[in-house]
């Protein structure tokens, strides 16, 4: 009893802790979310401006993103992070896919830290894909560090 109660208190403190980091709500038509980055906040609503047919992606991490804000997910996969890479979903099969049908916007956005090694996603992985967004899209920054990319009106 005495190493069961130990270790529920242990995992209560650490969730407590943790889940006191959550202060930034996010209010949308598909759900409530409370998260601990503004940034990923401000990525939801960024998105949720945008007129309802548009077809995103958010890079490095994302679906959940776009889930939220009430636009499409543009293709098959969850996000681009490494081990999500594989398969049709590949850096080299990226670029061939998204040509077939470019996202409408694509976000941009850097870890801060990563836990599997790599650097991040263009640099030390996803470099093809990374390659073909930077010629296909234009990018502006956001107040809260991420890019917003739309594609290049030559690339239409």
């Amino acid at each position: 009893i005495g190493v069961f109660l130990g270790i529920t208190i242990g995992c209560y403190q650490l969730s407590a802790l943790e889940y006191s980091r959550h202060i930034h709500r996010i209010d949308t038509a598909r759900g409530s979310l409370v998260v601990r980055d503004e940034r990923h906040a401000a990525i939801v609503r960024a998105l949720s401006e945008l007129p309802r047919s548009y077809r995103a992606i958010v890079v490095p991490q994302g679906a959940g993103f776009v889930f939220l804000s009430g636009l499409a997910w543009n293709d098959g996969t969850f996000a681009y992070a490494p081990f999500d890479l594989t398969g049709g979903y590949s850096d080299e099969q990226l670029p061939a896919l998204w040509s077939k049908r470019p996202p409408d916007v694509v976000i941009y956005f850097r870890l801060m830290s990563s836990n599997d090694g790599t650097v991040e996603f263009g640099h030390g992985y996803g470099e093809n894909a990374y390659t073909w967004l930077f010629s296909h899209y234009h990018f502006v920054p956001h107040a809260q560090g991420f890019l917003i990319g739309l594609r290049n009106p030559d690339n239409r």
